[in-house]
């Protein structure tokens, strides 16, 4: 999806439930919000900031599938701007993007897991607290 068909997307998720004199409100920041997910999910797949999107035949680096997430967050920041009947109808939209992006911080080229602790061995007495022990038979500990 390139970028012309992503505002066209979040303008029509938008336009199921407000008046069309509203989209002129949001219209000249659309390309922001677009561009604030690319850069957010950029960031969960490679982790690195994506370039900004500017003219509409323009595709984001990233799966054909998460580029759905894009335009649901383009659409919550449009929603977060109104009414609390409105934010919250917004909620759906930042839930579906939350989980593009843990799927791409899971599929993305990038490193795994947290960066910090990676010297830590793991045995049992570093994943559990002193005193606690661990029992062969789940019935010992009664």
């Amino acid at each position: 999806m390139n970028l012309g068909e992503m505002r066209k997307q979040v303008l029509f998720q938008f336009n199921n439930d407000t008046d069309p004199a509203d989209d002129y409100e949001y219209m000249p920041h659309i390309n922001d919000y677009i561009n604030a997910g690319y850069d957010l999910l950029m960031y969960a797949y490679k982790e690195e900031p994506a370039p900004k999107l500017t003219h509409d035949l323009e595709i984001p680096d990233l799966p054909d599938w998460s580029h759905r997430g894009i335009v649901d967050y383009a659409t919550y920041l449009i929603y977060r701007n109104g009414s609390s009947a409105r934010q919250s109808r917004g909620q759906e939209y930042l839930r579906n993007f939350y989980e593009v992006q843990q799927r791409l911080r899971e599929t993305g080229p990038g490193t795994k897991g947290p960066k910090h602790f990676h010297n830590i061995p793991d045995t049992p007495e570093t994943r559990f607290p002193i005193g606690f022990t661990v029992a062969s038979d789940p019935l010992d500990r009664w």
